[in-house]
Parts: C-alpha cells; sequence; structure tokens
C-alpha cells in the first residue's frame, strides 16, 4: 500500500468517525443532524476527496428495497468506485443485502468485525457484523459486497 493510499484511508476513518452518534434521518447527510447509511458514505468520502463534490445520486425512497429487484445502489455506488471480491480493508465499503436487494451501506473499520454505518435506532454508529444476528445471518445467507477508490495492487 503506498503511502498516499494509507493517508487517504487513515483520513476516510477520521472522517466517518467525527460522524459518530448522528442520528438516522432518511435521506440525509447532515453531519450531527441526521443522515441515513447511503448518504454518510457519499459524505464521508466526498469530504474525503474521493468522490467528485458534484456527484449527485438520484433520489430513493426508504421502501427501496421492498419493491425493487433491480440492484440500483450497487450499480450508482459502480459509477465512483471500484467493486471487488475482498476482503476489504479499512476505508473500504461493505454493501449488505436488505430486504430484496443490496443496499445498506456501511465503511470498514476492521473486517468482518467492525464497520460504521448509519441505522435507524443506532444513527451512525460502530456495528459488528460477526456478532449482530441479523447482520449475521444475512452475511451468510448473501455474501456482502465490497467496494473500493483504490487500485489493485
Amino acid at each position: 500500500m503506498s503511502p498516499t493510499e494509507r493517508a487517504q484511508r487513515e483520513d476516510v476513518l477520521a472522517i466517518a468517525r467525527s460522524w459518530l452518534a448522528t442520528p438516522f434521518v432518511d435521506g440525509a447527510s447532515v453531519r450531527g443532524a441526521g443522515a441515513d447509511c447511503a448518504r454518510f458514505i457519499e459524505a464521508v468520502y466526498k469530504e474525503a476527496g474521493l468522490i467528485p463534490a458534484s456527484y449527485a445520486p438520484p433520489a430513493y425512497t426508504p421502501q427501496l428495497g421492498l419493491h425493487q429487484k433491480r440492484e440500483l445502489y450497487l450499480e450508482e455506488l459502480a459509477k465512483v468506485a471500484r467493486k471487488f471480491s475482498g476482503p476489504p480493508l479499512a476505508g473500504d465499503i461493505a454493501v449488505f443485502k436488505h430486504a430484496n436487494i443490496y443496499w445498506h451501506s456501511a465503511i470498514v473499520v476492521e473486517w468482518p468485525t467492525l464497520v460504521i454505518c448509519g441505522m435507524p435506532r443506532l444513527g451512525v454508529g460502530y456495528l459488528d457484523p460477526s456478532r449482530d444476528p441479523h447482520a449475521k445471518r444475512h452475511a451468510r445467507d448473501f455474501p456482502p459486497q465490497f467496494f473500493t477508490f483504490w487500485s489493485e495492487d
């Protein structure tokens, strides 16, 4: 890993940690006031300079995963990041299947035991996918998808 990549990954984690305890609010991305998992991810990587400030994802509803078969979130994420098979490193993105499609995302801190994500009732916080019963079941039945902003070495 290059020194530049290491610094960028550390920057992503520092920015993500600055969002801890932000309440969960669908469609929002205001540090300290409200964010959902997708907008949290977008805001962190924009601040880190890895997603262009001009990038504007399409609108979505909280019910997206209930009535959708097309992997819209994965398609959109692939426009700004590279999908890879894993294992992820700190600063990469893990996307979990929720309802019918992959659309719950988290920033990897240490895989598979620690991610930072925005979730109802949790807000932006730490989650251990290897211990959370819901995440553990979904990860077993539907392996997470991984995305990165860095090239393969």
